[in-house]
């Protein structure tokens, strides 16, 4: 049996980055803590196959646990989360999820600099210290000049996501769809390079809820203080983005056209029925129109509660139903990467910036379905380089 000889330093620092303890970590490896103690003080020796697992648990390439020494440990970005009024615990599967949006922007940011004329400047506006969240939410929606007539006309939870996230891109904000438990984390901000980044949990099954979630951050992004949400109302910057993205999507105006609401704000007795047909209309979750309505004196307290018990019922019936097979690969990564980080690598791969490793590395996809990709986001792509002359 062949032992391989590593940096003890190293082993512990690609756990740390994955945030497991030494126990998780162990369990995860299926081996004792004492011998993963004994890796990462150089007592023992691992095997390759000990090697190949700690990078399959940790996310990390064998050759980077080999390393003569390790990388700076990555900082964390600011934490806004609560759970039960204490702070959240970072998980392994959130973590990954933030050394992905990482390296995508990485990447980006790389590719950017050799193809300058590819960049769109995200410019931040002066929103001021003390505008309120419902006046920030009618002046943003005015100047991404989405009305809503427009919204309503949209036809599905779908369209609304990728128009909503249409128009945050063009804007020079990165918007990625990662995997990560939304239980730990719904979405989170970065700004750590020229254009920020905005992650959306995948497991998060409702598109109006990551609508949500795409404009929670947006407002985070707005107010200069990037970090990690989980959209809970004890924060009180949590609070303040909730608030800015309920009124985005659900403006007074929405809401008097897709419910019968009184003149003045009264509590009104609304059925299940009446919230499903107006959250349909607006592209919006069902909770999210419930605490707005409740939040506005439209409906008594706890409607917020009983909607969101009602809709776990309709969740456990809906799980049970058989799923639909996978999409083709080509619009997964439409789906995860965007439109915007899509097109500037199709554009780049055809200019011959990259070659066929280089955007299947940042795409995740192989060459054979570049042109299927083309043709999804061919109008944005296109628009996207005639307005810049670099087709």
């Amino acid at each position: 049996m062949a032992y391989i000889t590593v940096n003890p330093k190293v082993l512990e620092w690609a756990r740390s980055e994955a945030q497991m303890s030494q126990g998780e970590a162990a369990d995860a490896l299926g081996i004792s803590s004492e011998a993963l103690a004994s890796y990462e003080m150089g007592t023992q020796k691992p095997t390759l196959g000990v090697l190949r697992e700690m990078a399959t648990r940790y996310r990390l390439p064998v050759a980077t646990l080999a390393m003569p020494e390790a990388f700076p440990s990555a900082k964390m970005p600011k934490d806004f989360r609560t759970v039960d009024g204490r702070q959240a615990q970072i998980s392994p599967q959130t973590a990954f999820a933030i050394r992905e949006a990482r390296r995508l922007q990485d990447e980006m940011e790389e590719l950017l600099r050799e193809d300058e004329d590819l960049a769109v400047r995200y410019s931040a506006p002066d929103i001021g210290a003390d505008i309120r969240p419902a006046e920030l939410a009618m002046r943003e929606r005015s100047r991404l000049e989405v009305g809503v007539d427009t919204q309503l006309t949209w036809r599905s939870d779908a369209e609304a996501l990728a128009r909503w996230r249409s128009r945050i891109e063009s804007l020079g904000i990165f918007v990625y769809i990662i995997e990560m438990p939304v239980e730990d984390c719904r979405g989170f901000s970065l700004w750590e390079g020229r254009n920020p980044v905005i992650v959306i949990s995948k497991d998060e099954e409702v598109d109006g809820a990551k609508i949500f979630t795409l404009l929670h951050e947006y407002c985070h992004i707005l107010r200069n203080e990037p970090g990690l949400s989980n959209l809970n109302r004890e924060n009180r910057t949590e609070r303040y983005c909730n608030e800015f993205a309920a009124h985005f999507l659900m403006p007074d105006a929405a809401l008097r056209r897709v419910l019968q609401l009184p003149e003045k704000p009264e509590p009104v007795e609304w059925t299940m029925a009446d919230i499903r047909a107006a959250a349909r209309s607006l592209h919006i979750s069902q909770q999210a129109l419930a605490l707005r309505l409740e939040e506005a004196g439209y409906a008594k307290e706890g409607f917020f509660e009983y909607v969101k018990s009602q809709q776990r019922k309709r969740e456990r019936k809906e799980a049970k139903k058989p799923q639909r097979g996978a999409p083709p690969p080509y619009l997964i990564t439409l789906k995860e990467l965007g439109a915007h980080y899509a097109g500037n690598v199709l554009i780049a791969y055809e200019r011959g910036s990259l070659n066929d490793l280089e955007a299947f590395r940042m795409l995740d996809l192989a060459p054979k379905h570049f042109g299927k990709l083309r043709e999804r986001i061919g109008a944005r792509v296109a628009a996207h380089a005639a307005n810049r002359n670099i087709l």
